[in-house]
């Protein structure tokens, strides 16, 4: 694996409890409480918060597409993505945000 990328999920990693300790509903309730609130909703082109059937109950799901006028979507799920990486970077590390 590039050293990049396992610095990266080293960092992401960090602190997070093992999944495989956990089950399904406390794995999914620790993803959500690292969750970041967004504050870039006017890129936002569509949002929509649904479910899917689990095996113990529904599982709580966010859909979200932001647009940037210039761009496709490819480019735009890329730029999402590497925000949000940034984000986490940060706040693993303890830089301010």
């Amino acid at each position: 694996m590039d050293d990049g990328v396992q610095a990266m999920l080293d960092q992401l990693n960090a602190g997070f409890p093992r999944v495989e300790s956990m089950t399904g509903a406390q794995a999914r309730a620790a993803v959500a409480a690292r969750r970041m609130p967004v504050t870039n909703s006017d890129d936002v082109a569509s949002a929509a918060d649904r479910s899917v059937p689990g095996p113990d109950g529904d599982i709580g799901l966010f859909h979200g597409f932001m647009t940037i006028q210039s761009f496709g979507p490819a480019a735009s799920a890329r730029r999402l993505v590497c925000a949000d990486l940034r984000r986490l970077l940060r706040s693993s590390s303890g830089a301010s945000t």
